[in-house]
């Protein structure tokens, strides 16, 4: 059971290890304007990936439900 906690860890650490866009802009926020600055674009890229969660789910389960 360990085991497989652990595999799922690293293969979803190495996913979110490489740095994008939002990665780039809060270090340059934090750089520039501090951390509180960089932890608030960082919150808004977290609520916004929540929302695109959400509604990924949301079509999936109305696709699983009515299948064509």
């Amino acid at each position: 059971m360990f085991d497989i906690l652990a595999a799922g860890f690293v293969i979803g650490l190495t996913h979110a290890i490489p740095p994008g866009p939002i990665t780039f802009e809060v270090i340059k926020r934090g750089i520039s304007e501090g951390f509180l600055s960089a932890l608030k674009a960082d919150l808004g890229a977290v609520v916004a990936d929540a929302v695109f969660f959400i509604l990924i789910a949301l079509g999936w389960s109305q696709i699983l439900e009515h299948p064509a």
